[in-house]
């Protein structure tokens, strides 16, 4: 009665945590602990597993090893059976000591070794965690974020009527998407061209602070053309050609 009980808030809660990450905001801390945490070494072996080389020779001594003290475990153990019956002859009927039991008992050490092992880890972790004093979550940066980036300064053009100087100073009041909404300035330059109109014909977008391993590259937009991603050894050229065609703000 109370398993029929049980079931339905089990399932409950499994719909609950595989459609959760799909409600909650895209780039959140929140997400990221929903996403990562509970699969954390599924994503690290996924990653690892393909540089895994594997040394046969130690492979093969661990199992005429095991097997060594597998088969050395059970005669000492049938021994001893036998042993403890001679001893003690009004004891119950002698059983012999099966190859069941000698195998379950090298499983069980094994698996109590993993849970010890997995318990120390556990603990170590917990407790560089609790002395870290960094956040535990930092969103990696990507090209995406350089997309948003044009989008936003495309929506404040067109709120502006594409005015140069207006569209430039409301970019630099706009506010980022994270959760701090520091202003987008302060992660992003934007070097904005204008026509003889004073209208935004082009602009360049260059992230201030590279982060390790990430290839560098910035963006292009000019008018309505579409948003291109090219090196930064590019760039002075780039500019070169953009300075040559248009005002720069």
């Amino acid at each position: 009665m109370k398993m029929k009980r049980i079931v339905p808030w089990l399932v409950l809660a499994l719909m609950v945590f595989m459609f959760l990450p799909v409600i909650v905001p895209r780039f959140s801390p929140f997400r990221a602990i929903l996403t990562q945490l509970p699969f954390g070494w599924w994503h690290f072996l996924r990653h690892n597993w393909p540089q895994l080389t594997w040394n046969w020779s130690l492979i093969g001594t661990g199992v005429v090893c095991s097997a060594a003290i597998v088969v050395i475990g059970h005669w000492l153990l049938a021994s001893l059976v036998k042993y403890m019956q001679a001893a003690y002859p009004s004891a119950p009927p002698p059983r012999t000591w099966r190859w069941r039991w000698t195998l379950g008992g090298y499983v069980a050490l094994w698996l109590l070794f993993i849970a010890v092992f997995g318990a120390t880890g556990v603990f170590r972790h917990a407790t560089w965690l609790m002395n870290y004093n960094r956040p535990w979550y930092e969103r990696r940066p990507s090209w995406a974020d350089l997309e948003i980036v044009n989008q936003a300064i495309r929506l404040l053009a067109v709120e502006n009527n594409g005015d140069l100087q207006a569209t430039r100073r409301a970019f630099l009041r706009e506010k980022s998407t994270e959760a701090g909404r520091w202003p987008m300035a302060e992660d992003f330059e934007v070097l904005f061209y204008g026509d003889q109109s004073n209208h935004v014909a082009a602009y360049v977008i260059l992230r201030r602070d590279w982060p390790m391993g990430m290839k560098k590259q910035f963006y292009i937009s000019i008018s309505d053309s579409n948003f291109l991603l090219k090196p930064i050894s590019e760039l002075p050229q780039t500019i070169s050609n953009l300075d040559t065609a248009f005002r720069r703000e």
